[in-house]
């Protein structure tokens, strides 16, 4: 069996969506579609249903995930061997990371890692809201995640990856669309998009403390799952949101992105791991800390 086939199968099984999965697999979408038509043949079943928003695993689908997850491990694992140093140390380290802001610092991550830990292999866990990632490194469960500040789990460390910006999405035909900056009054009286309130997302929560030190609480009027579902309904025109610069790759057309006026204010996006890390997972800290320096502090306000 192709791993190829497999990897595609996988990776369109955690981004629900054809284009997203294509991106991370740098591909086009019509060789992902391909491959995916293709796994489906060889197997005799359907693995998702196309006609639905984000794309479902059908029960075939469901049951193969975990085998799939499986062969792609052992697979990763015995390359490393063959290519691993004598007395290099080898194993498998989950990383969790949550959302578009990370993404593009994966592919950096995976080819330090390669270049410098050669027998480590990255097991990349997507998640949606960042607040979960603390706990499960304190289980055990990860053992590595991308966070933010504060951390508030005990036994955990961390390092600062990135200032994020605090800065407006619009509708192009927004009043405030063209402007170099804006007041956060000036949303008053619009319909707010934001995360859902109870997944703990630190950008819905400043979001809300912002518009609340301007005198009101924000009428939000939908909620959205991801970065990219909620730029596309502000880009439909349903709303205005509170962002991150991280998140300005994903710009689709019809959004305009807008500095907040009296100075920039920042969350800390952070890479968070035990006190106590095993070797492997010390290997990958390494090699992220040669890979990206910690960020000098900017100025303006800091959430901490």
């Amino acid at each position: 069996m192709d791993t190829k086939l497999l990897r595609a199968f996988v990776m369109l099984s955690q981004e629900r969506h054809f284009s997203r999965a294509a991106d991370q697999l740098d591909i086009a979408q019509p060789v992902l579609s391909q491959q995916i038509k293709r796994l489906e043949e060889e197997l005799g079943s359907p693995l998702f249903y196309r006609e639905v928003r984000p794309i479902q695993m059908t029960p075939a689908g469901e049951v193969v995930l975990p085998f799939a997850v499986q062969i792609l491990e052992t697979e990763k694992l015995v390359r490393r061997a063959a290519v691993a140093r004598d007395g290099s140390t080898l194993g498998t380290v989950s990383v969790g990371y949550a959302g578009a802001s990370v993404n593009p610092l994966l592919p950096r991550m995976v080819a330090a890692v390669d270049r410098c830990a050669p027998g480590i292999n990255l097991d990349l866990k997507p998640m949606v809201y960042a607040g979960k990632t603390q706990s499960l490194v304190r289980s055990g469960e990860l053992d590595l995640a991308f966070s933010r500040r504060p951390l508030i789990e005990p036994g955990l460390d961390e390092r600062v990856v990135e200032y994020e910006e605090l800065i407006f999405a619009v509708p192009e035909k927004h009043p405030c669309a063209h402007y170099n900056e804006v007041k956060i009054v000036e949303f008053k009286d619009d319909p707010w998009i934001a995360f859902p309130a109870s997944k703990g997302s630190a950008v819905r929560e400043a979001g809300i403390r912002l518009a609340q030190q301007s005198g009101y609480t924000p009428r939000v009027v939908q909620e959205g799952p991801d970065s990219y579902a909620i730029l596309g309904m502000v880009a439909s025109g349903i709303g205005v949101t509170l962002t991150v610069s991280s998140v300005t790759h994903i710009c689709p057309p019809g959004v305009k992105f807008v500095p907040i006026a009296g100075g920039s204010q920042y969350l800390v996006a952070t890479l968070v791991f035990p006190r106590h890390p095993s070797a492997a997972t010390r290997l990958v800290m390494d090699a992220f800390n040669e890979e990206f320096p910690t960020p000098p502090r900017p100025l303006g306000d800091v959430y901490e």
